[in-house]
């Protein structure tokens, strides 16, 4: 009998050892999970924040009204960030509808649309961006918004429009009438139309050209 009793104490003691183990057990994977949560959140906002600052991304509605963009973005095309939002964007564009039109309508097929843009910044500064223009979709899978993300190619584009210029005159060189000639005579044909072709012989223009040279050396 005593030692009955014994062995029902001990096993009421080692059940309750097991629920208060399983109680703190419960309790360390309930705040494991909170420390986990909030070191998640952590980075989370730690990486939103090195996209708002170092990515130029802005989100448009249908109508190209600016729902939400970057402090890098609205930084680049040097505006306040208020005075843009629920304003029409044009895609970027500046005055060009034109070209807006062709990007709507082209998102609005489901496509992506890629290309470059050119934008006066600043009221003189002429800055070239690649645009990448992505449309996202609602739980119905209509297109709610636009994703318009855009990197900057200015210095790349100078370096290009530099290899294709001539140093003395300032104009198109002949790697650059390579480049176009082709492409001008591939739209004559697919538009049957015409193409005429210049050729100007300017008069001791060696002469002047070492003069030019000349002159630069001194």
């Amino acid at each position: 009998m005593i030692k009955k009793r014994f062995t029902q104490k001990l096993t009421i003691a080692i059940n309750k050892l097991l629920d208060f183990a399983q109680v703190k057990a419960d309790s360390f994977y309930t705040n494991s999970q909170v420390n986990s949560t909030k070191i998640s959140e952590k980075k989370i906002k730690k990486q939103l924040h090195l996209i708002d600052q170092n990515i130029m991304i802005a989100t448009l509605d249908t109508k190209e009204n600016i729902l939400e963009i970057t402090n890098k973005f609205f930084r680049y095309i040097n505006q306040d960030k208020v005075n843009l939002l629920r304003k029409k964007s044009n895609f970027f564009m500046g005055d060009d509808s034109s070209k807006s039109d062709v990007i709507l309508r082209t998102l609005m097929s489901g496509k992506t649309w890629e290309g470059e843009i050119k934008r006066v910044i600043k009221g003189d500064e002429t800055k070239h961006f690649h645009a990448q223009i992505i449309p996202n979709y609602n739980d119905k899978f209509e297109i709610s918004s636009f994703t318009n993300i855009i990197h900057d190619i200015s210095d790349k584009k100078a370096l290009e429009i530099l290899s294709i210029t001539d140093k003395l005159t300032n104009l198109f060189n002949r790697r650059h009438f390579d480049m176009t000639l082709p492409k001008e005579l591939s739209i004559a044909k697919r538009t049957n139309s015409q193409l005429a072709l210049v050729i100007i012989d300017i008069d001791y223009f060696k002469k002047h050209n070492e003069q030019v040279w000349s002159s630069s050396r001194r």
